[in-house]
């Protein structure tokens, strides 16, 4: 079962990051498309009340709503984004809300990865993730913690322009109205 489009040069790996990750089977090249996300669009109140039917892997796509996993058969089912994981040097970025997208050329056999930094942030002045997140990238440029403030890092601003979810850039136009 795909919820989710996946482009058909990618396929279900083992990864060295965490799990299974998403891999290039073949090139693939800057700004192809990745993936298009599907889910179940929950509010910030189900995420945050821990509602059992929801799953607490998800990711922020306006102020007070969420994508996550639906559950089938008593089971969260998973699939693109949901597989991809986080690396401090990604190669994907977010076209809009729900795309994915090559942020350079990527060879065959290269994990996908994004930074969750480009879709995760906290709500409401509410912390969804209650601690950071330990990083297990292996990337020179791993910040070791992942936080859901990650977005205001200026550096991660500056090398992310333009690859920011269509929220996540909304919040960082008005922190920058705001200064």
């Amino acid at each position: 079962m795909h919820l989710s489009w996946l482009n058909p040069k990618v396929k279900v790996d083992k990864s060295n990051i965490n799990g299974a990750g998403l891999f290039a089977y073949k090139k693939i090249k800057r700004n192809e498309v990745i993936l298009v996300q599907a889910g179940k669009v929950c509010s910030v109140s189900e995420i945050y009340h821990k509602n059992p039917q929801i799953s607490d892997i998800c990711f922020l796509i306006d102020k007070n709503f969420f994508i996550c996993p639906i559950k089938v058969k008593g089971k969260f089912y998973k699939d693109g984004a949901f597989l991809m994981n986080h690396s401090c040097d990604p190669n994907c970025g977010l076209r809009g809300q729900i795309i994915f997208i090559a942020i350079r050329d990527i060879c065959a056999n290269e994990e996908l990865t994004y930074d969750y930094a480009m879709t995760d942030s906290c709500t409401d002045d509410r912390e969804i993730f209650t601690k950071p997140m330990q990083c297990s990238c292996g990337s020179k440029k791993c910040r070791k913690d992942i936080s859901d403030n990650d977005w205001k890092n200026p550096v991660l601003k500056k090398g992310y322009h333009g690859y920011f979810s269509s929220y996540i850039k909304s919040m960082i136009s008005e922190k920058f109205r705001d200064k």
